[in-house]
């Protein structure tokens, strides 16, 4: 069964998401920030997809894409980001960086699982 860490320092975002992606029949780890989500990839090493918020506290979600994709275990994880930023060069620059996917706040939870589908098909 495929492993997903949400990190997002919203708790009903991150519980509403948490919920979805279990209904979808996958395992899912919650973090509240990007220092958090960090060190649970480090302790999980068979989580398959990561979705991260942008604004998190201790540690953003550029900066934890950033450390991934240096990290030989960690720089092929499929990075879904999600947040609210809306230009389109602040969203270029993220997957520039490595980030698989960009969906909006609101979240659109059928983008959202025909995202994870295709991520994880392919991993």
């Amino acid at each position: 069964m495929k492993k997903i860490l949400i990190a997002e320092d919203d708790y009903q975002i991150r519980t509403l998401m948490a919920h979805t992606i279990e209904e979808l029949g996958y395992v899912c780890i919650q973090c509240s920030s990007g220092t958090k989500a960090l060190h649970t990839i480090q302790d999980n090493p068979d989580v398959d997809l990561l979705i991260t918020d942008m604004v998190m506290p201790e540690l953003s979600g550029e900066d934890l894409i950033k450390i991934l994709r240096c990290r030989e275990a960690t720089k092929e994880i499929p990075i879904v980001i999600i947040s609210a930023i809306t230009r389109y060069e602040d969203i270029a620059h993220l997957l520039d960086l490595g980030a698989s996917r960009f969906l909006t706040k609101p979240i659109d939870f059928e983008e959202l699982e025909i995202s994870l589908r295709e991520l994880l098909s392919v991993t």
